[in-house]
């Protein structure tokens, strides 16, 4: 089943003295500016890598793991459970970008300036 593309929606509570958001099962990611107590990101700004690859700083990192992979030409859709949450990607397909099987091991990487605070 193809879902359509969603935008993720997490809960939890804006920490301002700090400018970090603290997500309900997950963890912490720097704010973006605003107010509110929800955060949404998209899925295609979220990037998936091998747990010991090389990190890039800019990003909010996370442990997952696979639960469902499904290739769909352009980009390959992954469904990522991290703690008690669930998150969808859409990576993008290129000849050098690994296909993860359903139960590896995973970093998942959120561009802070990808994420959207809501009220």
């Amino acid at each position: 089943d193809i879902a359509p593309e969603t935008v993720e929606t997490l809960l939890g509570r804006l920490d301002t003295t700090r400018r970090r958001f603290v997500v309900e099962g997950l963890g912490e990611v720097p704010a973006p500016e605003g107010e509110g107590s929800a955060l949404s990101v998209r899925p295609h700004a979220i990037t998936v890598t091998a747990r010991e690859d090389e990190r890039d700083p800019a990003r909010a990192w996370f442990e997952a793991e696979v639960e469902n992979a499904e290739f769909l030409g352009e980009f390959t859709r992954y469904e990522l459970a991290t703690g008690a949450r669930r998150l969808t990607a859409d990576v993008p397909h290129t000849t050098q970008a690994p296909l993860y099987a359903r139960g590896a091991r995973v970093a998942l990487g959120v561009d802070p300036r990808e994420l959207r605070l809501l009220p």
